[in-house]
């Protein structure tokens, strides 16, 4: 399998992949695999170690005809369900959250409010935006040859990474692919 790298044009650098099959090679698909693959790269240190490794070292550009679905994912979360999944849920209520430093000369105990995150991930035949980051779709593989054809009329798993500071800023799973026909 190779790893599929679109960089995204931002002033950050971040990248997404998909794992594609080598060309002239026919790969058959477990449609139900979606959940084995997340699980292997982040139920065990070795799985997110290999993700990361993935992620983060060079390869080799190679060009790749690519029919990708178009979709468009949005999501929004309430911050207090994100902060309390952090061990951070105090810092929502007033007299646990202990902010003073932030105030000049103020003997009022600060607390945050409630607040929402959204995010959106669309991608159509112009690229991938994310957030306000378009992408340009790259291929990048081990060796330099003929171009693969890689058409994702399957569930797939895609990730937006920020390499400066390897974080996965987006994961999702893509389970409802469109004909061939419809893709381009």
């Amino acid at each position: 399998m190779y790893i599929f790298l679109p960089p995204f044009v931002t002033t950050k650098a971040r990248r997404g992949f998909r794992q594609v099959p080598a060309a002239g090679k026919t790969v058959g698909v477990n449609r139900d695999g979606i959940q084995q693959l997340i699980e292997r790269m982040t139920s065990t240190e070795r799985g997110v170690e290999e993700l990361y490794d993935i992620l983060d070292r060079g390869m080799l550009e190679r060009e790749v005809e690519l029919s990708l679905p178009r979709f468009t994912v949005e999501k929004e979360l309430p911050v207090s369900s994100l902060f309390g999944a952090l061990g951070a849920g105090e810092l929502l209520e007033p007299g646990k959250a202990d902010l003073r430093g932030f105030l000049e000369n103020s003997s009022d105990n600060l607390h945050l409010g409630d607040a929402v995150h959204r995010a959106k991930i669309e991608v159509n035949e112009e690229g991938t935006t994310a957030a306000g980051a378009t992408a340009i779709f790259t291929f990048r593989s081990s060796r330099p040859t003929e171009p693969a054809v890689f058409n994702a009329n399957h569930p797939f798993v895609y990730l937006i990474y920020e390499k400066p500071s390897q974080s996965i800023i987006f994961a999702g799973v893509f389970r409802t692919p469109t004909s061939p026909a419809e893709t381009n």
